[in-house]
């Protein structure tokens, strides 16, 4: 199962595609996949103070 963000209103569900209408908002939107989603300043708690 895949993660996926309405990028309209923000909304996250968890199906294996997205639907065509997001269920929040009512409205045809894009939805990204953020399944495995790592913002690109992340950095591992074990990498974090200079550990």
């Amino acid at each position: 199962m895949n993660k996926w963000k309405c990028d309209n209103c923000g909304y996250e569900l968890d199906v294996n595609e997205p639907p065509e209408k997001c269920p929040s908002c009512d409205k045809t939107c894009e939805f990204r996949e953020i399944t495995n989603y790592v913002p690109k300043d992340f950095i591992p708690e074990d990498e974090q103070n200079g550990k």
